[in-house]
């Protein structure tokens, strides 16, 4: 980010109306997983909040309103953030003591979301950092209909960091000002500055007319970090054991299916978003280059595989489970693919694809139509099978596709573009009758479609 266009965010954006000036919140859904980009793969989380504690340097936490906070904050609450926090927490740690910035800034989004991605304020501020859509505007973070930059674990800690870190020089290395402008905006604390000023008084912080929202978070975050500093003493118990899997970024192109994304790297596609939550679930591609976060043994294969497909290639992929008598040529004339591609993507150790391995296989709508993808059938389609026999004798004879929908597909365009019936996706989904063909399903949801099997294939089971 260019320094005038950072300069412009904090002129305009956040002199404004700060980044999120809502009540401090430590509740929220659990995430696992966590952050860096070098290292051995893992973290032993104990020592994750041993480096955080012996990073925290704020003094001011003997003031009577941290004590207040202090008998404020619920130890389950903390003790829920705790574990929240660790899949993120490295990273956020990691990128603020890079720049030399105090461990306590690590600590803000606890306050702002709980540690949340996906947390959304009425105010519509967004993401772990709570920036507003203005803000984001100007900080450089990008949205669009698939994309919001402000969930974007990477994209926003940079530029929240960028931007507290443009406030502390504002108010020149004060970090308890600094904090209360990221709460207020910062013009909301140069009035409050100047006032003190004019009348000969403090302009410390504990001493400025500010927003009663603002009077309790900085000290709320001086509560939070006495509390990481002893949590005995508070009855807390942080998430400690055991350890926590390093996340990895990797750079992909416009051109990089995000289906094929994820199933190359080995994860689901809950995961994915999950880790991911810039994205919108069901978007397929987006217009610009991406940093996706992936733990670091899956960043591997992502990267191994990126470098084996053609830049240009944008067909979805489906995951194919290899039987005995199946040839990367035999899947090649099924699929209406290239056989070298199939090997080059799949390749484990040699030339060759074994059976029982899953390989992933470009499709298109015509070519699934044609054949078909493998995938293990959910535990209720057992149920299903169970109630229904000539279903299960049908069943018998077919090959699953498990299909990502994609914002506007319906039951009635599935139809068409798998030439099954309606009725049929209805039952291998678990849909009521009363489903509309019509209606757009949800995107990112997976649907099973089962398909005739290619002559002489086994059936699957």
């Amino acid at each position: 980010m260019t320094r005038p266009r950072l300069a412009a965010a904090i002129a305009v954006a956040c002199f404004i109306s700060g980044c999120a000036q809502t009540q401090p919140s430590l509740d929220a859904e659990r995430y696992t997983g966590a952050t860096p980009i070098d290292g051995n793969g893992r973290h032993n989380l104990d020592a994750l909040w041993q480096r955080l504690r012996s990073g925290l340097s704020f003094s001011d936490t003997a003031h009577p309103d941290v004590e207040r906070q202090l008998g404020q904050l619920r130890a389950r609450h903390v003790d829920a953030v705790s574990e929240r926090a660790a899949p993120f927490l490295d990273l956020v740690l990691d990128e603020a003591q890079s720049r030399g910035m105090p461990a306590e800034v690590a600590l803000l989004p606890m306050l702002e979301s709980g540690y949340r991605p996906q947390a959304v304020s009425p105010g519509k501020a967004a993401g772990l950092w709570q920036i507003m859509p203005g803000t984001a505007d100007h900080l450089g973070l990008r949205r669009s209909a698939g994309y919001d930059g402000r969930r974007d674990v990477k994209a926003s800690t940079e530029a929240a960091l960028d931007y507290l870190q443009a406030l502390n020089r504002t108010f020149e290395g004060d970090w308890l000002l600094t904090l209360a402008a990221y709460n207020s905006g910062p013009r909301t604390v140069q009035r409050a500055v100047e006032a003190n000023r004019r009348q000969g008084k403090s302009t410390a912080f504990w001493d400025l007319e500010l927003p009663r929202v603002t009077q309790e978070y900085v000290p709320r975050l001086l509560a939070l970090s006495k509390i990481i500093a002893e949590p005995d003493a508070f009855g807390v118990k942080l998430a400690s054991q055991g350890e926590v899997t390093e996340l990895a970024s990797v750079e992909i192109g416009p051109q990089v299916d995000l289906s094929f994304a994820a199933a190359a790297a080995g994860l689901s596609s809950a995961r994915f978003y999950e880790l991911n939550a810039g994205l919108t679930p069901g978007t397929r591609q987006l217009d610009q280059p991406l940093a996706l976060l992936l733990p670091r043994d899956n960043a591997r294969a992502l990267q191994q595989k990126l470098g084996r497909v053609p830049a240009t290639r944008s067909a979805r992929w489906v995951s194919y489970r290899m039987h005995a008598d199946d040839t990367p040529e035999s899947l090649a004339e099924r699929f209406d693919t290239s056989a070298t591609a199939l090997v080059a993507v799949n390749r484990q150790a040699g030339n060759e694809l074994d059976a029982g391995q899953e390989v992933l296989v470009p499709v298109d709508g015509k070519a699934v139509a044609r054949a078909s993808g493998a995938t293990t059938r959910p535990d209720r389609d057992a149920d299903i099978l169970a109630t229904d026999q000539p279903l299960r004798e049908r069943i018998s004879r077919l090959m699953t596709v498990s299909y990502p929908v994609q914002p506007g597909d319906s039951l009635a365009a599935l139809s068409e573009q798998f030439r099954v019936q309606v009725d049929d996706l209805r039952r291998w989904n678990g849909l009521s009758e009363s489903t509309s063909a019509e209606q757009p399903l949800e995107a990112g949801r997976t649907m099973l479609v089962y398909l005739d099997a290619p002559a002489g294939a086994p059936p699957q089971g």
